[in-house]
């Protein structure tokens, strides 16, 4: 399974034998999913925007530049928020949340410790080079500055997952 199927099938919690999908992860309402038929369509539209969207902006980032890597991430974002309302829509409304250590964990429940080790890795690799190339005033300052910012984030998310990995692996 890709990186980005296990992200959506965190978006899904069980709970009283019910299967509730949180679209917008721990911002938001979650929907009661009726079959396991929509909630495969929601993974596989989930796996498929994300890795979409992540080629897309960054090949607008690398050969556009910030501006046209802005305009693609608000579009793109505009055509997920559309595909989800739509999605929704006859699914009924769930009271319960999704709080940020559940999300952590059905994140981490879906990758080994080692592929989480792997991204974060990668992730601080990343905003150091990020870092680094602002410190020596690249071409993109600005669109340097806003990746390295939003990667700082992202190295904190995969540590605190890491971390519930391996609680979670430990016997009770």
């Amino acid at each position: 399974m890709g990186y980005a199927a296990t992200l959506s099938i965190g978006a899904f919690k069980k709970k009283a034998g019910r299967l509730i999908y949180f679209p917008w992860g721990i911002l938001g309402s979650g929907y009661e999913v009726q079959s396991w038929e929509r909630r495969r369509h929601l993974v596989a539209f989930d796996r498929i925007s994300l890795a979409l969207s992540l080629f897309l902006v960054s090949l607008a980032g690398l050969f556009g530049g910030w501006l046209p890597c802005i305009c693609s991430i608000l579009a793109l974002g505009l055509i997920r928020h559309a595909y989800v309302r739509r999605a929704v829509r006859a699914m009924p409304r769930s009271p319960e949340r999704l709080g940020f250590v559940e999300n952590l964990r059905n994140q981490a429940s879906e990758h080994s410790v080692w592929s989480l080790l792997c991204v974060e890795v990668l992730t601080v690799v990343l905003a150091a080079a990020a870092a680094w190339s602002f410190s020596k005033g690249g071409q993109l300052p600005v669109f340097t500055a806003i990746v390295g910012l939003l990667l700082l984030p992202c190295v904190l998310v995969f540590a605190l997952m890491i971390r519930e990995k391996v609680r979670g692996s430990r016997p009770a």
